[in-house]
């Protein structure tokens, strides 16, 4: 499946001044590599570079990150906000096999620059074996970025391509460059359908609003249905625990301190509770930065330290309040009844 490259840049901004063009009918489908010469003619583009997805994995079918290949030679001059070293993109340029992985996923597989690595091939029947030229910093944190000319010839296909991304001079004439292409390609067997990809981003993101929606609810209902157990387990402990309330009482020890006692008790139970789980969480996440299958592998799903902290504050929480009220109960009312019952 061709998934545009910059997926990635979710969490950076988008540019008015680039476009993407991709088949009318799904970005799924592929687009012939002879538009590239005709969109390069259009007046505002002042570079322009064909995408083909690749889709590859690492030693096995569990290590995915998005992977793609493009036109290196104009790679600068259509991401200049990449921010990329000159020296690795002259590396990049003129080494056919060379690649650029972000950050995220060199410091997962523990890959050097310099260091060859070979990419299992899912889409494609071929394996390519690619050296480490540089990195593609915070835009691109779990990419893999290759030569689209490489590929070609390990397939020994040539011809159709995922897509295009386009400069322009000016992004004044995003509209006007956008209505020509589409119009130049209208009623052929390949029909385009081009944004800028500022409008391209703004758009998948309100497409995953539905997903984001749906993930809230679930986390809600989640966490209804843990208040309910919570709270049937505090009710249990405290119903086991009645001659040991009694008694404290009856050795003059007051209704609130020993509530104080019990829900302290609890809330050290919930903290460590939240403690390790969280722990655990952010640990993982820490080292292994992964891709979001929301955003079809593009981006790194993190927990920042803020997530963490309300998640142990929450913890803390529901246990408190799942305890409230079985505690109240049981240490309310007559100790005589209270050991009788116990009793």
């Amino acid at each position: 499946m061709s998934v545009p490259l910059l997926l990635s840049q979710l969490t950076f901004g988008a540019s008015s001044q680039r476009l993407l063009c991709f088949n009318k009918a799904s970005i799924t489908y592929p687009l012939p590599e002879s538009y590239k010469r005709k969109i390069a003619a259009i007046p505002h583009v002042t570079a322009i570079a064909a995408e083909k997805y690749f889709g590859g994995t690492f030693l096995d079918a569990t290590n995915q990150f998005p992977n793609s290949t493009v036109d290196a030679s104009e790679i600068d001059r259509l991401f200049p906000d990449w921010d990329l070293p000159r020296a690795e993109i002259q590396q990049f340029k003129i080494r056919r096999t060379s690649c650029l992985v972000g950050v995220a996923t060199m410091s997962r597989f523990n890959w050097k620059i310099g260091q060859q690595i070979t990419l299992r091939g899912t889409i494609y029947p071929v394996n390519p074996t690619l050296k480490i030229v540089g990195t593609l910093g915070k835009k691109f944190q779990t990419a893999v970025i290759f030569h689209r000319e490489y590929l070609e010839e390990l397939l020994g296909d040539h011809g159709m391509v995922n897509d295009f991304w386009i400069r322009l001079d000016n992004p004044s004439a995003a509209s006007a460059v956008i209505a020509q292409i589409d119009e130049t390609f209208a009623n052929s067997e390949y029909e385009t359908h081009t944004q800028s990809e500022e409008s391209f981003m703004h758009e998948y993101l309100a497409n995953l609003a539905t997903f984001f929606t749906v993930a809230r609810v679930l986390g809600l209902i989640v966490v209804a249905v843990i208040c309910v157990i919570a709270g049937n387990a505090a009710a249990m402990t405290m119903r086991e625990r009645r001659r040991e309330i009694a008694i404290l009482r009856s050795l003059g020890y007051g209704q609130h301190l020993i509530l104080i006692t019990v829900l302290a008790e609890t809330l050290i139970v919930a903290l460590t509770g939240g403690l390790v789980g969280c722990g655990i969480a952010y640990a993982l996440f820490s080292l292994a930065p992964i891709g979001s299958a929301a955003l079809m592998q593009y981006g790194v799903i993190r927990m920042p330290p803020s997530v963490l902290i309300e998640a142990i504050a929450i913890s803390a929480l529901l246990g408190i309040l799942s305890a409230l009220p079985a505690a109240a109960i049981a240490t309310r009312g007559s100790i005589v009844d209270k050991l009788r019952a116990a009793a």
